[in-house]
């Protein structure tokens, strides 16, 4: 497929959408964002496929959403758990992709280096600035693709961004790839 197409295709849908939504009264305060946030099944809006969607689909849609609560101009989260599945659902598929490689990669070496030395590693949401040191550094100077070739240092430095998220979402966040940060400078000289 033509990736001119691909931009004409996308952007012409989106017109299609915008043109839909100023036609429809009972939609004036929603955005286009809000819109394509509105799950009509499964599409993908580059497809080559003809989407037929009804006011009467997206209305549905609306009442039963968070979007439109209730002609409120403030939305109503009740729970913590709302909140999360919102934060959660801003991350792109990419980023999520990276951190859940990067995990299962750490977790890869960590088995390895541990069933070779009968050492203990802790897992990564459980690292101390001192784990960090130790045995970050040693995956970073151990890991190696699965043909057993070495990482580029962009890929080490995107293993160790999505290691931190992993941290982060744990609730231990530790920003070991501060290059200021003295704590972890056996870490940056690595």
């Amino acid at each position: 497929m033509d990736l001119w197409n691909v931009h004409e295709i996308d952007d012409i849908t989106l017109s299609q959408a915008a043109e839909f939504l100023e036609a429809e009264s009972n939609f004036e305060n929603l955005s286009l964002s809000d819109f394509l946030d509105i799950d009509f099944g499964n599409f993908d809006i580059l497809s080559m496929e003809n989407i037929d969607i009804t006011s009467s689909d997206v209305k549905m849609k609306t009442e039963n959403s968070d979007v439109n609560s209730a002609g409120s101009r403030f939305g109503d989260l009740k729970e913590e758990e709302d909140i999360n599945r919102l934060i959660k659902d801003t991350e792109s598929k990419h980023t999520r992709k990276n951190s859940n490689w990067s995990k299962k990669t750490f977790d890869e070496w960590r088995e390895y280096r541990t069933s070779q030395t009968n050492v203990p590693i802790p897992e990564i949401e459980n690292f101390t600035e001192n784990d960090v040191n130790v045995w970050l550094s040693r995956f970073v100077l151990e890991a190696r693709r699965k043909d057993g070739a070495p990482y580029p240092p962009n890929t080490l430095y995107q293993l160790c961004a999505g290691l931190m998220r992993v941290q982060k979402e744990s609730g231990t966040f530790m920003n070991f790839l501060d290059e200021k940060n003295p704590v972890f400078f056996r870490f940056d000289e690595v």
